[in-house]
């Protein structure tokens, strides 16, 4: 995406270069980078258990899988690019490489056929 390479590559150029940066109260463009991964695998009843991946996001905890799932529909994972931009609101974008998401990525393309996605980004899966 040209706009965050703009702004994660180029203002710092910039400003070394002793221009002054401001940005306008209405610029609500951000990326963010994740702070910390974790998963979570728990038993459920009737044999199924769910799998949960949480991250943390400046001092905000959210589920992964519902971020993510748009990548598992619109891309190939042998073909990524370097760096996914997700959005995770309007102008809110999670910016991950894509080496550090492949695990997950192939992990949920082998279990998603069978498997569903509940309101809180659980996935839960027959322990068959």
């Amino acid at each position: 995406m040209v706009r965050r390479k703009f702004l994660e590559t180029v203002l710092p150029e910039l400003e070394q270069d002793g221009w002054l940066i401001e940005f306008r109260d209405s610029f609500l463009l951000d990326f963010q980078a994740v702070d910390s991964w974790d998963a979570e695998i728990s038993d459920n009843q009737n044999d199924w258990f769910e799998m949960r991946f949480n991250i943390e996001v400046a001092g905000q905890a959210m589920p992964l899988l519902p971020l993510i799932m748009p990548v598992l529909e619109n891309y190939d994972l042998h073909n990524l690019p370097d760096t996914l931009n997700i959005p995770v609101s309007d102008y809110r974008y999670l910016t991950i490489p894509s080496e550090k998401i492949k695990p997950f990525l192939a992990i949920l393309l082998e279990l998603f056929s069978g498997s569903t996605l509940d309101k809180t980004g659980s996935l839960k899966i027959s322990r068959f």
